[in-house]
């Protein structure tokens, strides 16, 4: 028997092919380690084909297989005539995975509820500290708007952001993701398995409303006891009235009842 031939003893035309891959594969992982980072934002133009090829010592061809990968990650897109330019939030294949992932390993609601909670309270420190002015502000900004809101439609989207507006006032990206992820979820689920009466969701967010003025007041006085308690306090108000409409937190995310609200999440994110 032969030993097996090894890249050196293959035709030239398939030696150079790999090393074109490789080269190739280097330049899709540095421009996608920038997107990541947020050095090519979402909406930024990539540097030209020459630009990239002079960049990392590579010819035309390479460059753009390294932006067909690109583009089949979904990470950038092509047009004609303008250039490529990145289209992906560096979250969304973040958030993509997490609801497969969430629904391949059998997770709960009851799961997920937790984990929401652990990500809030985690970033009660890092809030305390970087909160801007303008951060906090911005919490009192959404607590009114809940309060104002009509109908469903608007109060909804309202509650969502206060509570992310608190998680941004960490400015943790990690955090802020991965809970705005747990965020979008959580209301998908709410609107399915809630009534969906203006009046029940008025109702709702009115109880409250006291802890949600108590949070934004702690943030703004620096006291991270005070918030802790008070957060604690808006989570456990929060699962008793889920407790109290019978609503069972041991539903996995994959059973075929909530299979729309899923199919809604992984749209949020994008």
């Amino acid at each position: 028997m032969t030993e097996r031939s090894t890249p050196a003893a293959w035709p030239n035309g398939s030696t150079f092919q790999l090393r074109r891959t490789r080269r190739a594969g280097d330049i899709v992982q540095s421009l996608r380690d920038q997107i990541a980072r947020g050095e090519l934002p979402r909406g930024s133009k990539l540097p030209s084909e020459r630009a990239l090829g002079e960049q990392f010592g590579v010819s035309g061809p390479t460059v753009r297989e390294a932006t067909r990968a690109l583009a089949a990650m979904g990470l950038v897109e092509s047009r004609h005539g303008e250039g490529t330019f990145v289209t992906a939030r560096p979250e969304d294949a973040l958030m993509g995975a997490l609801a497969t992932i969430a629904m391949l390993e059998g997770a709960t609601i009851q799961e997920i509820l937790d984990l929401f909670s652990l990500m809030l309270l985690g970033g009660i420190d890092s809030i305390i500290a970087h909160a801007t002015d303008e951060d906090i502000e911005q919490l009192r900004s959404s607590a009114r708007s809940i309060l104002e809101a009509g109908e469903r439609t608007e109060l909804i989207p309202h509650a969502e952001n206060f509570v992310l507006s608190l998680v941004r006032a960490s400015h943790r990206p990690l955090l802020i993701t991965l809970t705005t992820f747990l965020a979008h979820m959580l209301v998908a689920l709410e609107q399915q398995l809630f009534p969906q009466s203006d009046e029940f969701w008025r109702d709702w967010a009115g109880r409250l409303d006291p802890q949600r003025a108590e949070i934004t007041d702690a943030v703004a006085a620096r006291q991270p006891r005070r918030l802790r308690t008070a957060l604690t306090t808006y989570i456990t108000k929060g699962l008793e009235n889920l407790t109290a409409l019978g609503i069972d937190p041991t539903i996995k995310l994959a059973d075929p009842r909530l299979g729309p609200t899923m199919a809604t999440v992984v749209d949020l994110t994008m």
